[in-house]
């Protein structure tokens, strides 16, 4: 019988990647799987996805907490977009040509689009990385603020920098 039997493992079936948890128990997606999940309003809060996300034409809706360690373009969604408090992005947010008329509590971008909005201001705990983009139609108010925001971070950014030429 040595000679003649044949040895079967059985492998069971991959898990989905979706969902995965890390050490601080936030779920991490890729951008196809969390796009799924945000255009059916599934995301769960303080998700993490790494990775570039681009919606066209759609409604998606994001949960709160989300963080997108990409960029993330939103350009012509339609009616029904919706931006949850306290979301983080590390890219580029173009939110431009969409119906928003508001942002959300504490969101975070490195640079922020919101040319051919209806958003009129903005709020007072925005943080921008390096640039916000207005479109002419801006108020007087959000341009100042826009320019404001854009020289708060270059004044930061400059004070890191000649922390570590002193040191």
């Amino acid at each position: 019988m040595r000679g003649n039997s044949t040895l079967r493992t059985v492998v069971p079936a991959r898990q989905p990647r979706q969902g995965r948890r890390n050490r601080n128990q936030r779920p991490h997606f890729t951008p196809k799987e969390a796009t799924k999940l945000i255009l059916s309003g599934t995301l769960p809060a303080n998700s993490v996805i790494t990775g570039h996300l681009s919606f066209f034409n759609t409604a998606p809706i994001f949960s709160p907490g989300t963080h997108i360690r990409g960029n993330l373009q939103l350009s012509f969604c339609i009616e029904g977009l919706q931006l949850a408090p306290d979301m983080m992005i590390d890219g580029i947010a173009d939110l431009s040509e969409t119906p928003l008329t508001s942002l959300p509590k504490r969101l975070q971008a490195d640079s922020l689009d919101v040319s051919g909005t209806r958003i009129r201001e903005f709020p007072t705990d925005l943080k921008v990385g390096w640039r916000i983009v207005v479109d002419k139609n801006a108020t007087r108010g959000m341009k100042a603020r826009a320019a404001a925001l854009a020289n708060k971070t270059l004044a930061a950014k400059a004070a890191k920098r000649a922390g570590k030429a002193t040191s």
